[in-house]
């Protein structure tokens, strides 16, 4: 509009399809030392499409650095999914025990979602100043799912009403936040903020009309960040953060999953959300010749720890007995340890970086059962090799592993314990321990034009074919081992070609979020 004012319009189409086929082998020991196999083949086809568009507001005032931002963000998915599974079971022997058994599941869904963020920045002197902002968002979700079994006499496919999943939510967020930045004296700089935060989910199950509902009143969240400069190209950072992390689209749907008999997936509708309060001390030295090194101590202690727990219930088919795995939220967890962290350039054309984590994590789930609680000490190492052979060709090795755990460091570990759900998310378990796993994955980049304008990069994920992602669990009732390989080997060719000029900061937002929720909801979906 002027140099002062920009609107910003945005809009995007996404179309995406899935078809994956999986085939699971399971060998069952029991009590009695009789074994039983059983194989399942499933195939699934899953399509997906969404439409998002934003509008974005930037006012710049006089004084520099101030500046409004305010953000309208809405996004329609919606997504179609069939699976058909054929399982068959055999004695000790391996001779079979009946006719292959038949399944389908068909689902619909639908998902929207509306968001609205504002941002005030003012800074008041150098290195000092003021931020303030509100959101809300609002997600209507509407699934529907078809379940079909073979009847063992006709051979038909007939409707299974009680197994389809058919529901509907509304997952409503209001908050705001706001933050001082200041410093004392030349060598120490600090941050402190604090963000109001209120949630509520309503969900009704369409088959039955029952409805459930969690509502999370206002809850406070402040966090403190110090930074104190010394001398000798040193320093030492203070941090101290209270976070709330929501439970998931799958870990609240109250339906049975049926897809895996030794597997059965059950999510809790009455799940709270965890609240993690965590402590982090770090001291950072600059080294001669561009070496670095970072050692850092932290702890984290969480209330209301969304778990994996494996229950006995009857069998809603049969009135058997059934081992169904669902969520629940433990009484609390902690974690503290140290990592160490270095760069190290030998040359022109090698550098390494490494990162070594020890750390001790607990689970305390006393109020689910007396004796339900667990810990362990365990490690995590990754080494990233970079070779540059000349100005335009550079090569990358990055090698990682992970020790046995129960609670996982970092948000990016993958843990699948059966059923049809993806499991993108940190599993835990207060009932065993999540396996060791180690990866090597490799890249190489040629740069060329002018400047480096163009690239192409050649990438290849787990080179050895190590990345298997495995969880152990037991009980009274059971001893369990699941394994499961998310993604195979993955070669990518890229290509990559900047050209032109754009103003970068016109496009910049506070929460860079908001354009791509509607997607992430909508991939979730059509994965289950």
């Amino acid at each position: 509009m002027n140099k002062y004012n920009t609107i910003t319009l945005t809009t995007s189409f996404v179309r995406g399809q899935f078809d994956n086929r999986d085939l699971l082998k399971i060998q069952i020991d029991s009590i009695d030392n009789n074994k039983s196999y059983a194989e399942r083949n499933q195939a699934n086809e899953s399509l997906y499409k969404n439409s998002s568009g934003a509008i974005g507001y930037k006012k710049l005032f006089r004084k520099q650095g101030m500046e409004l931002t305010a953000d309208l963000n809405y996004s329609l998915s919606k997504n179609e999914s069939i699976s058909r599974l054929a399982s068959d079971f055999f004695d000790n022997a391996y001779l079979p025990l009946s006719k292959t058994v038949l399944q389908n599941q068909e689902g619909t869904g639908t998902s929207r979602l509306l968001s609205w963020q504002a941002d005030f920045v003012h800074p008041l002197k150098d290195k000092v100043k003021i931020e303030a902002g509100v959101r809300a968002a609002q997600r209507m979700v509407q699934n529907n799912n078809l379940n079909y079994l073979q009847d063992p006499l006709s051979g038909l496919l007939i409707p299974i009403a009680y197994l389809n999943a058919n529901f509907k939510y509304n997952d409503r967020v209001l908050a705001a936040y706001g933050t001082y930045a200041g410093y004392i004296g030349k060598q120490l700089t600090y941050q402190m903020g604090i963000r109001i935060e209120s949630s509520t989910y309503t969900g009704t199950l369409l088959t039955d009309d029952t409805k459930f509902s969690n509502h999370y009143p206002l809850s406070l969240f402040p966090s403190v960040f110090m930074t104190y400069k010394m001398q000798g190209n040193q320093d030492v950072q203070f941090s101290y953060s209270r976070r709330i992390t929501r439970p998931g689209f799958f870990q609240l749907m109250p339906f049975y999953d049926y897809q895996d008999s030794l597997n059965v997936q059950k999510g809790n509708p009455g799940l709270r959300p965890e609240f993690t309060t965590s402590l982090e001390l770090n001291y950072n030295k600059r080294l001669k010749k561009r070496h670095t090194l970072l050692i850092s101590g932290y702890y984290k202690h969480t209330t209301n720890l969304i778990s994996r727990l494996q229950v006995k219930e009857l069998n809603p088919i049969d009135a058997s007995s059934l081992l169904v795995n669902t969520y629940v939220n433990a009484r609390s967890a902690y974690a503290y340890g140290l990592e160490f962290s270095a760069r190290n350039p030998i040359n022109k054309w090698l550098e390494f970086s490494s990162t070594f984590t020890v750390y001790n994590s607990g689970i305390n789930g006393t109020n689910l059962s007396d004796d339900l609680t667990n810990n362990l000490w365990s490690f995590t190492g990754r080494i990233n090799t970079s070779f540059k052979f000349s100005k335009d060709w550079t090569m990358q090795v990055n090698s990682n592993y992970k020790s046995k755990t129960i609670l996982p460091r970092g948000s990016t570990d993958v843990i699948v314990g059966g059923g049809s759900s993806f499991g993108a998310f940190v599993q835990t378990t207060a009932q065993g321990y999540v396996d060791a796993v180690y990866a090597v994955d490799f890249a190489l980049r040629k740069e060329f034009l002018k400047d480096n304008r163009a690239s192409l990069s050649l990438s290849i994920s787990d080179v050895f074919r190590s990345r298997v992602s495995s969880i152990h669990s037991s009980s009274p009732f059971f001893i369990q081992d699941v394994k499961r390989r998310r993604d195979w080997q993955v070669v990518r060719l890229n290509f990559n070609w900047r050209f032109g000029k754009y103003d970068a900061s016109l496009f910049k937002r506070k929460n860079q979020r908001s354009g791509s929720e509607g997607v992430q909801e909508g991939m979730q979906q059509m994965q289950q």
